[in-house]
């Protein structure tokens, strides 16, 4: 990643999505790994004001992840579509394919802001996130791939990038199709969660590192 853009309107694009990465890695944080998590407990307590609370918080931060999402697939799009427009394209579109569903998953999860929620409420956004994350696996994949035929990007950032893929896509694969694969979830969760947390940081990290490239 040493050259500059020929056009020094696209200087952005690097910037712009590795910020954007580390915005969502945030709001994933508070939205997935604080709140919602945290629902579970609150539902057992009974505690429905503070039920309520976390159920908006982490619906607030999932809406800000989709629309950091559709900012990323537009801005990789640009990075990437002068190497292979057709390939770009695809993997643009398989975010925002993840995006559309995360997003429907949201507007389902929102019906219980003013209704009484279940666990059992959590468990079908939790299935119907999966479903996403299975294109976004697939999306990291083909992410990875453009970076690793790219002889403008280190290694160190394309390898991480296509095995954070590959951990996305066979997890939630496995979470749909594996019989009583929730004895499993836990273990396979902890042994898988820094590969996928570090695939995009690592990426997020070179881009904004980068002086900008006309095609990566």
């Amino acid at each position: 990643m040493q050259k500059g853009f020929s056009n020094p309107h696209l200087t952005l694009f690097p910037k712009m999505v590795g910020f954007s990465l580390i915005g969502m890695a945030i709001f994933a944080g508070v939205a997935y790994g604080f709140a919602f998590n945290k629902l579970y407990t609150e539902l057992e307590s009974l505690d429905t004001k503070n039920t309520k609370l976390l159920l908006r918080v982490s619906i607030t931060s999932f809406v800000l992840i989709v629309l950091l999402d559709i900012l990323v697939a537009w801005g990789l799009y640009h990075l990437f579509e002068k190497k292979n427009r057709a390939f770009t394209l695809l993997m643009a579109w398989l975010r925002l394919f993840y995006a559309g569903l995360l997003a429907l998953a949201i507007l389902n999860l929102s019906t219980y802001i003013h209704t009484p929620l279940e666990k059992i409420h959590l468990d079908e956004f939790e299935m119907q996130w999966s479903v996403g994350l299975i294109l976004f696996g697939c999306h990291l994949i083909l992410l990875g791939y453009l970076l690793f035929k790219s002889d403008r990007v280190p290694k160190y950032v394309s390898i991480p990038t296509l095995f954070a893929g590959c951990c996305y896509f066979l997890r939630n694969i496995a979470l749909l199709i594996v019989p009583n694969y929730h004895i499993y979830q836990s273990i396979v969760d902890q042994i898988l969660a820094l590969p996928m947390a570090l695939g995009e940081l690592i990426l997020a990290g070179g881009l904004i590192r980068s002086k900008g490239v006309q095609t990566l």
